[in-house]
């Protein structure tokens, strides 16, 4: 499988970059996109976070189902697998207690900044996958969450890395990812 290194991190942050200009100037005159770039920074700095080894990890199964999942072939249709993704996460940070809407109400937030999917064979309507997710620290403003999707006969099916950046709403600054999520990893 793919990993992702400097180079497609480079090439994420130089296509968030891109985007610039007068028309993404709001009417007092500043530039929305600061939030952008720091994210992109954020994202830049957590590099091959995947290395480390997972905080936690969590498993459950997936149902494919006819018309919400499927491309007119009956096969699963490839963004699926982000759905997926950012349903797992919700799950994953939910069962340890920490909702994902909760963040937002402190003020801060766990903006995806990157996200790829590896399709490595194709699922059908009716198909059960076997979901796992397992919760990675960068170095201090971000996590990776790694989904493996696999077949209950044990084939693998796909496998997506989200990367979120940690920031406060207030500021739209990077900040350190929550203390809770640093005791997870020391306990």
């Amino acid at each position: 499988m793919a990993s992702i290194g400097e180079a497609s991190v480079a090439t994420q942050t130089a296509g968030l970059q891109l985007f610039s200009g007068p028309q993404f100037e709001a009417s007092d005159g500043t530039n929305r996109l600061g939030l952008l770039r720091s994210r992109a920074n954020c994202c830049q700095e957590s590099g091959s976070v995947v290395v480390s080894r997972p905080v936690v990890t969590r498993e459950t199964k997936r149902q494919i189902f006819v018309g919400e999942h499927d491309d007119a072939t009956g096969v699963i249709y490839f963004p699926t697998y982000f759905h997926f993704a950012s349903v797992g996460d919700q799950e994953l940070f939910g069962q340890l207690g920490h909702p994902l809407s909760d963040f937002s109400r402190d003020g801060i937030a766990a903006a995806i900044v990157f996200a790829a999917c590896d399709y490595l064979t194709f699922a059908l309507v009716g198909d059960t996958l076997v979901h796992t997710v397992s919760l990675h620290l960068g170095r201090s403003t971000s996590t990776s969450t790694i989904h493996h999707f696999r077949h209950t006969s044990g084939e693998a099916v796909a496998k997506v890395r989200l990367v979120r950046c940690w920031i406060d709403l207030e500021t739209r600054s990077k900040v350190q990812f929550p203390k809770w999520l640093r005791n997870l990893a020391e306990a």
